[in-house]
């Protein structure tokens, strides 16, 4: 198993804090390569905004995000080699 926790909020205005938002990316990418590596079974990630509401192809709205972003990002975890019952994305305050 793996877990990752994300400040999503670094993503969500990268404008304001592009050098941490740059280092998140790059932890992101090495916990991902952690997950092929290992053969992790399970992949947990907590995060606070979600990615999209209903579908993942949806328009942008106040409770999600950016398309290009979230495509980016979704496409991201499948390369790590996740597959939709894989991961377990825990949104919200937790």
């Amino acid at each position: 198993s793996h877990g990752s926790s994300l400040s999503v909020e670094t993503l969500w205005t990268p404008c304001l804090v592009p050098e941490l938002a740059r280092e998140q990316d790059v932890w992101l990418d090495e916990q991902l390569e952690e997950v092929q590596r290992t053969g992790a079974k399970h992949v947990v990630v907590f995060q606070h905004i979600p990615w999209f509401v209903r579908n993942y192809d949806e328009d942008k709205i106040y409770f999600n995000f950016d398309p290009e972003l979230r495509l980016r990002m979704l496409d991201k975890f499948h390369k790590a080699g996740t597959k939709p019952t894989k991961p377990s994305l825990f949104q919200g305050l937790l």
